[in-house]
């Protein structure tokens, strides 16, 4: 294993921890056939599905949302802009992801399995977007966005655009699954050709780890890697190809990876993936013109491999096949084709044995195009009296806010000593770190409760310039930016 690394980007916090709940509750995606062009909305409210339209000016074939904690929409992309939710591109939010292909993106940027919008660790306002970007196959390398949606009344800006955290040959794949903890978040994205699989944690205040791990079987690099995607009870990690599947287990406490097993089948998955059931037991992969179901608990996978669809020939005017399948916030899974069309499969049941598949269920006024959007478990929370369930995740927000806690320093800017007063008392340990403008971290410390307010911290030995104060701790605290003054 290769050691951590520790890269900041932003350090702005909300004022109190983020409760993941419905953030997949709005997908985006499809376009018309007329100008200007509309996307396909679904809103999903419980178990009911409302479908709109959306107006855009360019297509959104390839498109992702995210929602607030309580369901509404916060923005979307396409891949090569960000728009808030008045359809218009925010502040510093065009020209995502550019490179030499990027004028011909017109329906979005071409990647399947590629991008993830998620909630900053800590913030109930800012968000992160990660994602691979070149447009070919393979992807060159993993970038960061960070946005604040709420900018400017609802106008929204893009705070850090298009940084490079990663430059590495991958495949267009990543998996994302909440952190024990139940705040945090793991990115896996794995290597080109290749057993070893990057693991990015991305942690309170905007924090960023990356670390790498060969396990496994060697991935064959002519090979596609249909879709890599967690089981909804974050405990499997899941890599589905052409004609091969693997299963780890995964610790969401400390990223580990385990390979548990793997199996091979004579039809092969289609290019861009899976979708297992809400309850982990089921395994859906979409091969064209078939799509199998496997239970994940069955000790031989491969045995209980079952046909649940069989592709009846209609066209619109290309085949309405098998493609692409995502599992919804509704429970079901739903599965696009190779082609425009305007027709979706559901799997109504998926949770089933008889999971009861519908070919063209719902029938679509936009094309649906090839891509649907997908979603890691919001739901998931924490992992239950394991060695990482310390933030009390599960606590409702009221009880959450009223351990908050004020912090001020002064004086600022300081030549030698930098001193921290707390509006109360603590009662364990607080670790602090000092980090630079450029994301390094240049000193540590720990607040010990029996010392005496305020803490002194001695900044003697760093260099005049642009610091940050960054608490490690879940009681709501801000970095605090200072200056060492001459």
């Amino acid at each position: 294993m290769k050691p951590f690394f520790f890269l900041l980007l932003f350090i702005c916090i909300g004022q109190q921890p983020a409760y993941c709940q419905r953030q997949d509750n709005n997908w985006i995606f499809g376009y018309t056939g007329t100008i200007p062009f509309e996307s396909i909305q679904f809103n999903f409210d419980n178990t009911h599905r409302n479908l709109s339209y959306r107006p855009r000016l360019g297509g959104m074939a390839f498109a992702q949302a995210i929602s607030d904690k309580n369901g509404k929409l916060a923005f979307y992309t396409n891949g090569c802009n960000i728009y808030n939710t008045s359809n218009q591109v925010m502040v510093n939010g065009d020209s995502i992801n550019y490179n030499q292909i990027w004028k011909s993106m017109g329906i979005g940027y071409t990647l399947l399995n590629g991008f993830q919008l998620l909630p900053q660790p800590g913030s109930d306002s800012l968000f992160a977007f990660f994602s691979y970007t070149s447009g070919t196959y393979p992807q060159e390398d993993l970038r960061y966005n960070l946005i604040d949606p709420y900018f400017n009344h609802g106008e929204g800006k893009v705070l850090i655009k298009d940084s490079i955290i990663l430059k590495r040959l991958f495949y267009d794949n990543m998996a994302v699954i909440q952190h024990g903890n139940g705040r945090d978040w793991w990115i896996i994205c794995p290597k080109l050709g290749s057993d070893i699989y990057y693991k990015i944690k991305y942690s309170f205040g905007g924090q960023i780890e990356i670390d790498s791990q060969a396990v496994g079987k060697k991935w064959n690099k002519l090979v596609t890697t249909g879709a890599t995607l967690f089981t909804p009870d974050g405990k499997t990690y899941v890599r589905v190809g052409s004609l091969t599947c693997q299963l780890m287990d995964f610790d969401r406490c400390t990223g580990e990876l385990e390979f548990r097993s793997s199996f091979y089948f004579s039809r092969g998955a289609s290019f861009s993936g899976a979708a297992i059931s809400a309850n982990s037991k089921y395994l859906y992969i979409p091969s064209t013109d078939s799509l199998f179901q496997f239970d994940l608990q069955n000790p031989d996978i491969l045995s209980s491999r079952q046909l649940v669809g069989l592709y009846d020939g209609f066209v619109d005017p290309f085949p309405v096949d098998f493609f692409r399948a995502c599992l919804a916030p509704d429970g079901k899974i739903y599965v696009s084709s190779t082609n425009g069309t305007h027709f979706l499969h559901i799997i109504q049941e998926p949770d089933k044995f008889d999971c009861k598949f519908e070919q063209r269920s719902l029938e679509l006024e936009g094309y649906v195009g090839i891509f649907l959007p997908s979603y890691p478990n919001f739901k998931l929370y924490d992992l239950p009296d394991s060695p990482c369930d310390t933030l009390g995740i599960n606590k409702p927000v009221e009880e959450e806010l009223e351990q908050c806690l004020e912090m001020t320093i002064f004086p600022n800017p300081s030549k030698s000593t930098l001193f921290v007063d707390l509006d109360r008392s603590i009662t364990v340990a607080l670790p602090y770190s000092v980090v630079n403008v450029l994301g390094q971290v240049v000193s540590k410390g720990t607040f010990e409760p029996e010392t005496k307010q305020p803490y002194e911290i001695d900044i003697r030995k760093l260099a005049v310039g642009t610091y940050y104060l960054v608490p490690q701790s879940v009681h709501c605290l801000k970095p605090l930016q200072f200056e060492r003054a001459e």
